[in-house]
């Protein structure tokens, strides 16, 4: 259920994971009409994460372009991500290598005052092979994935809800 704290765009509303059904608040002739301070109700479905479907999943099954673009400015990027994944079968294995490469190379800062605020750029932390936070690794692994083919993006601040033991949905 989503509670709207301002208006939202004409013709866009916020589902989260994969719809399955939504409830809008609507006029006598059934037209949407979503207001300040309304409720809504969506029925999403949880996307597969099995092992299974991970490794089957290719990024040719997932074509939105924002997903794929690294900034010009950091063209050492793709050599890096090259190297790390060059015999990787999969976009699953080519992650893996990624997270084990950052893992192993960087410490994570876990004294820094804010971890969603970067130490530094991308191109900067990824050279210092330092300290970072973990806006700093997710940027890096975000940009790296992203470089090795594998579409990537970065998200913050948001949960699924709390599970409803009679529907089996998130609320």
């Amino acid at each position: 259920t989503f509670f709207l704290s301002s208006r939202p765009l004409a013709g866009v509303t916020f589902t989260g994971y994969s719809p399955i059904t939504v409830a809008l608040p609507s006029d006598l002739l059934g037209n949407p009409t979503l207001t300040d301070g309304d409720v809504y109700r969506v029925v999403s479905k949880l996307p597969d994460y099995s092992l299974e479907a991970l490794e089957g999943a290719e990024a040719s099954s997932r074509l939105d372009y924002r997903y794929h673009q690294v900034p010009e400015s950091l063209d050492g990027l793709g050599r890096l991500a090259r190297e790390l994944t060059g015999l990787a079968r999969n976009d699953l294995d080519r992650t893996r290598r990624i997270i084990g490469y950052l893992d192993a190379s960087y410490e994570f800062d876990a004294a820094a005052e804010d971890q969603l605020a970067p130490t530094a750029g991308p191109a900067r932390f990824l050279a210092g092979r330092g300290k970072g936070t973990s806006m700093d690794f997710a940027t890096a692994s975000v940009l790296l994935a992203r470089a090795a083919g594998v579409p990537a993006r970065l998200v913050t601040g948001y949960l699924p809800g709390r599970l409803d033991p009679l529907s089996g949905t998130y609320v």
